[in-house]
């Protein structure tokens, strides 16, 4: 995007993170003027619900999406979209409205994502993570903080694990457990890099990250990244989880849909490049050729809606493109083409596609619409419902939302409570 066009209204900036101008020897990673206009084009500037209702509905969405998606293990394993929708008419009269959630158990994806939430409020990083934290890549002592960060999620995501009976834990997530659980001496960040370290065990819980750490970019990429490392040591797994909590972020701060995978190609991949390849200096020469394979696959789905790159002359004009008829059946066969094996949304990187793809498609505040598309379909429908209902909850709250979804929704107390914390620590700043 070119530089000459509107001056921004609001003085808002993408992140406050004081080393936000790393290079990759390239080009800038901030061009601070582009990024105010993409940033001036917020959602809902007259109407916006809430900061608290946001940060509480996406939360609560999370678990919703989950338990839509799974429903107690019937949906997530129901390979055809087409019957899921047949059962969702003939039981329920074809209406989200119509789903009580009271008897529906949450998958391990909620389990995970309030362990997630539980390590970002955790009473041992009180001292650590203040309001006013600023830090960066480049300076003394950050991979020390990342450290400590991820030292209380494994304790987290270890102690989770007593609640995944009946939720259906991915197996890669298990051994991953189990690894970091069999001796001191298996440090969160001592996992070999996986070929079969893709799934979207990451994906599927670091959405809360992308809301405590959206004003500190640089925190936002080293946790996101390791969060999904932790488990899921390979590009396609970790970079899910980031791009979970960086659309996260960016729902938060109200930044338009559309724009979000502009943003991620042009200003979050070199600094996703600069850390991995010069801060955490792990696995580099295995990581780059299939890194350049992920924003490649993320390229590619861009391109075909039509937001690929954006003009000051195009910005207000370019809407993402879908075929005219995108139903059931085409949605499936869509997905499923961005699949590893078979199974959309059950790797990193086409959890978030599936994700987006039903968001972008449901148009803005189509809370009925995204829970059909997101969370009924033949693929991982669990993970992707968590991911996108979260994204809807930053970006327009409860608005649209059915009671009867959430009211009686498994966790919801534990959520609520979470999602307080980290509003407490955001309005502090």
């Amino acid at each position: 995007m070119s530089q000459q066009a509107h001056s921004p209204s609001n003085g808002d900036q993408l992140f406050s993170t004081a080393s936000s101008n790393v290079s990759n020897g390239d080009q800038s990673i901030c061009d601070r003027a582009t990024v105010n206009n993409l940033l001036d084009r917020k959602i809902n500037k007259d109407s916006l619900p809430s900061l608290a209702e946001r940060i509480e509905a996406s939360c609560v969405l999370t678990a919703v999406g989950d338990a839509i998606g799974y429903r107690n293990g019937t949906w997530e394993f129901n390979f055809s979209g087409e019957r899921i929708h047949k059962e969702l008419k003939d039981e329920f009269g074809g209406k989200i409205a119509n789903i009580d959630t009271k008897t529906w158990k949450v998958s391990d994806d909620t389990i995970f994502h309030l362990a997630t939430l539980k390590t970002l409020t955790h009473k041992d990083l009180n001292q650590i993570l203040t309001p006013k934290l600023s830090i960066g890549f480049k300076d003394e002592g950050f991979m020390e903080l990342v450290d400590k960060i991820m030292v209380v999620m494994v304790q987290e995501y270890v102690a989770c694990w007593k609640d995944m009976g009946d939720r259906s834990p991915g197996k890669k997530c298990r051994d991953s457990i189990n690894y970091i659980k069999q001796t001191r001496k298996n440090k969160w960040d001592s996992l070999n890099y996986d070929s079969r370290g893709g799934g979207c065990g990451g994906s599927m819980r670091a959405m809360s990250i992308g809301l405590a750490f959206h004003d500190n970019l640089d925190l936002l990429i080293a946790i996101g990244i390791e969060s999904g490392r932790l488990t899921h040591n390979h590009v396609v797994g970790f970079m899910g989880a980031l791009q979970s909590a960086l659309f996260a972020s960016f729902a938060i701060k109200q930044i338009e849909p559309k724009l979000w995978g502009y943003l991620v190609l042009e200003f979050i991949l070199p600094k996703c490049r600069y850390y991995l390849k010069s801060v955490s200096k792990r696995n580099w020469k295995s990581i780059e050729p299939d890194l350049k394979a992920f924003e490649e696959k993320f390229k590619k789905y861009l391109g075909e809606r039509g937001i690929l790159s954006f003009t000051d002359e195009n910005i207000e004009a370019i809407k993402p493109q879908f075929p005219e008829k995108y139903g059931v059946i085409e949605r499936d066969k869509y997905y499923k083409s961005y699949s590893f094996s078979g199974w959309a949304g059950s790797s990193g990187d086409d959890s978030i596609i599936v994700a987006y793809d039903a968001l972008l498609s449901s148009g803005p505040n189509q809370y009925e619409q995204l829970v059909k598309r997101a969370c009924l379909h033949g693929g991982d429908s669990d993970t992707t419902g968590a991911i996108a209902l979260n994204w809807y909850g930053a970006l327009y709250g409860f608005s649209n939302v059915y009671e009867k979804n959430y009211e009686n929704i498994e966790k919801l107390s534990s959520l609520k409570l979470q999602a307080r914390k980290v509003l407490e620590k955001i309005e502090m700043n």
